[in-house]
């Protein structure tokens, strides 16, 4: 991970704390309290994409597209929001099966049946990951023959449920991606952020946690 202290140095030189949030909400130009929160945010989203991508687990790059960040204050006080999709948790947490699976997670499934979007969102990804799932390793049919008359695309819906299902009675296992990522970012943000201003700062990361926004 990039060094926020010498990130935060490069951006004085090149005058880049003066403009950082240009199509964020509030003012572009920030004071050097916004910026150094800009700047941590900015590395935050890194990290998070960062450890989706080392999972595997995106698919359509949404939840990692989706993390966003607001920056607000007064003179004496500012405020950062993180914003992103609302089942960013699941994937983080992880999601305890129906049978139990010894899946630590505040979330459970409380019914087997997939519903029709679980099956459709593993359907689609089945399809635009062509290369990468074998359909034809599963057996459709009574016989071979009958394996092989069967559409693709039937194939793959039916491979969709059995991973839907399956997923639903086993649980998901979290990635851990976004308290990764937070622990790493802002491990030094108090004492980065009294460098950069030259006062003891006053940093309560379990606000900035609790006053994060979920957005579809």
């Amino acid at each position: 991970m990039v060094s926020i202290a010498k990130a935060q140095q490069k951006a004085l030189q090149s005058g880049l704390l003066n403009n950082l949030g240009s199509g964020r909400i509030g003012a572009p130009r920030l004071s050097t309290v916004e910026a150094m929160l800009a700047l941590y945010a900015e590395e935050f989203i890194k990290a998070a994409n960062d450890n989706l991508n080392k999972d595997n687990s995106v698919s359509t790059g949404k939840l990692g597209d989706s993390i966003e960040f607001e920056i607000s204050g007064t003179n004496t006080a500012f405020n950062m929001k993180l914003l992103v999709l609302d089942y960013y948790d699941y994937v983080n947490k992880g999601v305890k099966g129906v049978k139990g699976s010894g899946i630590s997670s505040p979330y459970s499934f409380k019914y087997i049946n997939p519903s029709k979007s679980h099956i459709e969102a593993i359907r689609k990804w089945i399809k635009e990951n062509r290369d990468k799932v074998k359909v034809t390793d599963i057996k459709y049919g009574k016989t071979r023959q009958e394996s092989k008359a069967i559409p693709y695309d039937k194939k793959v819906s039916q491979l969709a449920y059995i991973i839907a299902r399956s997923n639903k009675k086993k649980g998901i296992k979290g990635t851990g991606f976004w308290d990764k990522a937070f622990t790493e970012t802002f491990n030094d943000f108090a004492v980065q952020m009294s460098k950069a201003l030259g006062v003891d700062v006053q940093v309560d990361l379990n606000q900035l946690v609790q006053g994060m926004k979920k957005k579809r």
